[in-house]
């Protein structure tokens, strides 16, 4: 794992300052990174603007990840270049992605990557890229299917009070599925297969709503292997009809 943090170095070398909730980022914390970077893998101007990933949920049940633990390798894709064998949680309550590293002591570090010059990452089997959601505004999402017509799932966490607690306490909520289509660059949102039906075109409903009955299918409960197998049929009856 170790060896997997120096051949992906790059990464402590390519963070970028990105505010959370309710946290501050001190100078102090910026001058410890660059020192333990330098040490190790020598000066760059780059590394002015890293920062750590500072958790501030201690007394919150649950976590602001995707999934709390991680127990498997990542990849990531920054400008081109690909870096394997890391660790990376995604904060989806924030929309940050947080790499976790072994610091000169043997202690553990968490730093925040630069989402501008990430072009995609691979995170526990599954791809996630960045798509500018329906206010324009960029968001990871997890590529389920890619072709002519795509399907993309956006994720996120409330942050809510226990109300069943004696004092004001917080949890997080599970994660959140936001489900989309992407045909000819446009995208449409649904939730099940009628509104899944509907972000294709009108002559094509009849047939997809009977496929989906035929083969009892319901979008908003298939696994991603399911939904990939059906993009597929999707997609090859698009390009059937070209």
């Amino acid at each position: 794992m170790f060896r997997g943090l120096i051949r992906g170095i790059s990464f402590m070398l390519l963070l970028q300052y990105y505010p959370l909730h309710a946290q501050k980022m001190t100078d102090l914390s910026t001058l410890e990174i660059r020192e333990d970077a330098e040490s190790k893998y020598g000066p760059s101007a780059e590394l002015l603007n890293g920062e750590k990933y500072q958790y501030s949920y201690k007394t919150t049940r649950g976590t602001p990840f995707l999934w709390a633990h991680v127990d498997f390798e990542s990849s990531v894709q920054i400008k081109g270049r690909v870096y394997e064998n890391q660790k990376i949680r995604f904060d989806i309550y924030n929309q940050l992605m947080v790499l976790d590293f072994t610091d000169r002591f043997g202690g553990p570090g968490s730093m925040v990557l630069n989402k501008e010059w990430v072009d995609h990452l691979i995170l526990n089997g599954s791809l996630f890229k960045k798509y500018s959601n329906e206010e324009g505004l960029e968001k990871f999402g997890q590529v389920i299917y890619e072709g002519r017509a795509s399907c993309i799932y956006y994720w996120e966490k409330k942050y809510l009070p226990d109300l069943h607690e004696g004092e004001k306490q917080y949890y997080f909520s599970d994660p959140i599925r936001q489900s989309f289509i992407v045909v000819n660059n446009q995208t449409c949102a649904y939730k099940g297969n009628r509104s899944f039906i509907k972000c294709f075109v009108k002559q094509d409903h009849q047939r997809f709503k009977t496929y989906l009955k035929d083969n009892r299918i319901k979008v908003n409960k298939a696994s991603d292997r399911e939904m990939q197998i059906l993009m597929d049929h999707m997609n090859q009856s698009l390009r059937d009809e070209d």
